[in-house]
């Protein structure tokens, strides 16, 4: 057996720079700098043009304001509504003012509900709460209505003296892809293209392509039962969710949904019907009406023991799903599967960090290593998209798991995944995965939070479901159990309803 040795000083290597992507909106674009600054705002100096959204959202028709507890002072909510209203108007959306404004002081989940849906009866298709302090059972959907939550102090900050505007953009932005519209696309830049002296934009007719389909994949698992519920061999009545988010018809045009399976379980159950009803959908809505030829998936969740399975399993029902998709038509689909790992060991920095803030003393955004320390047989990368302010940057180690002939070569791969980061549609900076994954990762917390929020109604209509473990859902033991929540639980709207 070979001694074991700890090395005293940090493995060096060579990294490369992924050059940032011009950030498109309807009127106009945002391009980096020759060396890769990129000065992205949405908010303007007075007397210039605002950014039109590069696909504003259809307004509702009619939409509701319920504020909490006396939240806020009818003066600033009064305050606030003027200026949500004519900032959304200012990057294209023709918002009209709310039908009403109403406030109340319950905040228990049958109470909004019953509310909720008498608006929905009404016509009202947004409702924007007020409320003083979080209350996770506001990300309810049951009713199919689009809500958005805002807290008091975030309201205050967007009528002062200091950072309003960019408060605003933050809430009109989530607001746009709530209700269907895309806040910016991406293409190849100026300078990227000069400096690889390219005459073929690469983002929009290679990378990014519209025949290219993107999906993420994220599972959150439930907490494990307690000694007593495993020694008493009680069937666990909490799952895990599995969260999956894709493309439609275009790169930037994002839906999801959400499933629950018994917990604990590391591979995804019913992936096959929820991926034949996703491109089926991609399909409807793509401009040639056909299938993806290309199917790129980010999947997180996961150790390298389950490498193995997630290609057979997983892989196996991507397949399938593409051919029961196909209803007999020769369409050939490829797949390609990439692990992330958000949680790995990897820390990169400069060999020589310059003095400063946190931000300055990191690796840049778009830093990528592929040589040197990643592992020796498979076909892997690690890279930090985003700026970190705070501490040392925490990379992301990417493994291609699957990737059918022809195979996309690293270029492409690490362009794909860096150009995605700077696609979240809520912030004006890039964010640590690609976008399709960080938003299965908040559809996966939304349909948890909605899942406790279902078990606990029991306690908002008296009962003692806390006193006994029993909620609104218990579990018998019947393998239809989780099925059977799920369909209870699934959403009934379009679009990016989780931002």
């Amino acid at each position: 057996m070979k001694e074991i040795q700890i090395i005293s000083n940090p493995c060096g290597g060579d990294a490369t720079m992924q050059f940032p992507p011009a950030i498109v909106y309807k009127n106009g674009k945002v391009e980096p700098s020759p060396n890769g600054d990129l000065d992205w705002r949405l908010s303007v100096p007075r007397g210039m043009q605002n950014k039109i959204f590069f696909r504003p959202a259809t307004p509702p028709r009619r939409w509701v304001v319920f504020m909490f507890n006396s939240a806020v002072d009818q003066q600033s909510a009064d305050r606030f509504i003027a200026a949500f209203v004519n900032r959304s108007r200012d990057h294209g959306i023709q918002m009209p003012n709310p039908s009403r404004s109403e406030e109340y002081d319950r905040t228990d989940i049958n109470f909004l509900l019953e509310k909720i849906e008498f608006m929905r009866r009404n016509g009202v298709e947004y409702i924007l709460f007020i409320t003083r302090d979080r209350y996770d059972s506001l990300t309810e959907i049951k009713c199919g209505v689009v809500t958005q939550h805002i807290r008091s102090n975030t309201l205050f900050k967007s009528i002062g003296n200091r950072g309003a505007e960019m408060t605003l953009d933050n809430l009109i932005m989530k607001m746009n892809l709530k209700l269907g519209g895309i806040t910016h696309a991406l293409t190849s830049s100026a300078a990227f293209l000069n400096k690889n002296r390219l005459t073929n934009n690469i983002m929009d007719k290679e990378w990014l392509r519209c025949t290219r389909m993107f999906f993420g994949l994220y599972m959150s698992h439930a907490a494990p039962q307690s000694l007593y519920e495993r020694q008493a061999q009680i069937p666990p009545n909490e799952p895990t969710v599995v969260a999956m988010t894709y493309s439609c018809g275009e790169p930037f045009a994002m839906q999801g949904e959400y499933w629950m399976q018994e917990p604990r379980l590391h591979i995804a159950k019913f992936l096959k019907e929820h991926v034949e009803k996703a491109v089926r959908l991609f399909r409807a809505t793509s401009e040639e009406k056909r299938l993806p030829e290309h199917v790129f998936v980010f999947r997180s969740g996961v150790s390298e023991g389950e490498y193995t399975k997630i290609i057979n399993e997983e892989g196996r029902q991507f397949r399938e799903a593409f051919i029961a998709a196909a209803d007999g038509r020769a369409e050939c689909v490829r797949l390609t599967i990439v692990v992330m790992q958000a949680h790995s060991n990897y820390r990169i920095y400069p060999e020589y960090p310059r003095q400063g803030s946190a931000s300055q003393q990191n690796v840049p955004p778009g830093t990528i290593i592929d040589v040197d320390v990643v592992h020796p047989t498979q076909t892997e990368f690690i890279f930090v998209a985003h700026k970190s302010v705070m501490g040392t940057a925490r990379p992301i180690r990417a493994t291609v798991l699957v990737d059918d002939e022809p195979r996309m070569s690293m270029d492409e791969l690490e362009g794909v995944t860096n150009a995605l980061c700077y696609a979240h549609g809520i912030v004006t900076s890039p964010i640590s995965l690609p976008a399709h994954l960080y938003a299965a990762v908040d559809l996966a917390k939304r349909g948890r939070n909605n899942f406790k929020t279902e078990q606990n109604i029991a306690d908002d209509n008296g009962s003692s479901s806390g006193s006994d473990g029993r909620g609104h859902f218990t579990n018998d033991g019947s393998v239809d159990y989780f099925p059977m929540m799920s369909a209870e639980l699934a959403n009934k709207l379009k679009y990016k309803f989780w931002a």
